[in-house]
């Protein structure tokens, strides 16, 4: 229900770069295969802008006033590094610079884009898309249910817990419900976690996993943090794996993604478009400097818990502070975890092997350019950890009753943080 009202809620554009996915679909729609630092915004993504009067993204928290000129421009030659992070940030709306993302999402929304197009116009087609998306987000919380029974199959109440976080967290309803490639890899991912956590390798589950990591990758990159968690699972020897079992199911995955890195070489003479994506890019050079790298964590956290951009909801520093809290007190609870004759181990393991994964694939994301990373990408582990927190929390407090006060505490802020930020805002006085 959060991720529904969400996605009818929330202002038209989201500056997580919604704008740029919608255009991605509207591409799509009309045939082209879009190159991101060449081809222009199609008319449909150009009237929603005309329309909400918003063009540009959020940028490190900051957003730079868009030039909106009488035609689109190109960029100009030898600008210095400044220079082009200054012309993409005020001229970068007028490409669809999300072309170099993996095309599944994009083609599993293009009927409710079209859908939505013919009965309401462009608007209409961001909406159909949007609901689209809160119905695959709605998919996450049973998910992460399942992932923390098949892990501690005689404690429901934890499943319960885990499903709360996940359905109450504003990432997912703020985030997963705009126009987005983001829901559909998270609930690709703890489909894999789940999958990966389930009785024995027989050929049809190997297929499935294989099948599933190829999806996820096929829909965000960033689902190559599923690839150790899963390959530990196809080895383990006591679930009937092997190395035969972990070359079929990673072959599988190949096969998925295949296609689409030799579209790249073709369009782009390199399996993943880095030199395009820093063409594109509205960040300064990436750096080493250990001050940027700490904050960048931070942010990568906080936008985890609270939603991206950093603190938009209100009361997002109370929100992150509890989530602080709570996961402090599940670290502890999961060591403890790990010895218990109640938790399957080996799911254990993998789960976080999983999460930690992901934590590490967002964290890492400005290697290329010194942006500050946002923990959205680390959503495709989403389901996975709010299984751990719940399970830690759990085995932490002992008490039914404090894992519920602790679990309402953060449900509370993050449902009012979310009304706060949909509320009509009143009018100026003059």
């Amino acid at each position: 229900m959060p991720a529904l009202v969400m996605a009818v809620a929330q202002p038209v554009w989201s500056r997580v770069d919604e704008a740029a996915h919608f255009d991605v679909i509207a591409q799509y729609a009309s045939g082209v295969y879009p190159h991101d630092s060449v081809t222009t915004i199609r008319p449909e993504t150009l009237d929603v802008m005309q329309r909400t009067g918003v063009y540009g993204f959020i940028v490190d928290n900051a957003y730079a006033k868009p030039d909106v000129p009488a035609e689109f421009s190109t960029m100009p030659a030898a600008l210095s590094p400044a220079a082009q992070v200054l012309w993409i940030r005020r001229h970068g709306w007028q490409f669809s610079y999300e072309a170099f993302q993996p095309p599944l999402y994009y083609v599993a929304a293009l009927p409710a884009w079209l859908i939505g197009r013919t009965i309401g116009g462009p608007i209409g087609a961001v909406y159909a898309v949007r609901v689209f998306d809160a119905l695959l987000a709605a998919l996450l919380a049973p998910m992460a249910m399942l992932i923390a029974l098949r892990i501690w199959p005689t404690r429901h109440a934890a499943g319960w817990a885990a499903a709360a976080l996940t359905a109450l967290m504003p990432g997912v309803a703020l985030n997963l419900t705009s126009v987005t490639n983001d829901v559909l890899v998270s609930v690709l991912g703890g489909a894999c976690i789940l999958v990966a956590i389930s009785g024995s390798w027989t050929r049809g589950r190997v297929v499935t996993a294989g099948l599933l990591l190829g999806a996820a990758l096929l829909t965000k990159t960033t689902a190559v943090a599923l690839a150790p968690a899963l390959a530990y699972a196809l080895l383990d020897v006591r679930r009937s794996g092997g190395v035969r079992q972990l070359l079929a199911g990673f072959a599988l995955a190949a096969g998925c993604i295949g296609p689409w890195l030799v579209s790249n070489v073709m369009v782009y003479g390199e399996l993943i478009s880095t030199r395009e994506q820093l063409v594109m890019a509205a960040f300064p050079p990436r750096t080493s400097d250990p001050g940027f790298w700490g904050v960048s964590t931070l942010h990568s956290y906080v936008t985890f818990w609270t939603g991206d951009p950093f603190l938009s909801v209100p009361g997002a520093v109370a929100l992150a502070l509890v989530a602080a809290l709570l996961s402090g007190l599940a670290l502890a609870g999961l060591w403890r975890a790990r010895r218990s004759s109640e938790v399957v181990r080996a799911a254990l393991r993998i789960t976080a092997l999983a999460a930690a994964g992901a934590a590490v694939v967002a964290v890492s994301s400005p290697i290329l350019a010194a942006f500050d990373a946002p923990g959205r990408l680390a959503y495709v582990g989403l389901a996975g950890v709010t299984a751990l927190v719940a399970i830690g929390l759990w085995f932490e407090l002992h008490s039914p009753r404090l894992v519920r006060a602790a679990v309402g505490l953060f449900g509370v802020l993050s449902m009012a943080g979310m009304a706060l930020l949909i509320a009509p805002q009143p009018a100026a006085q003059l």
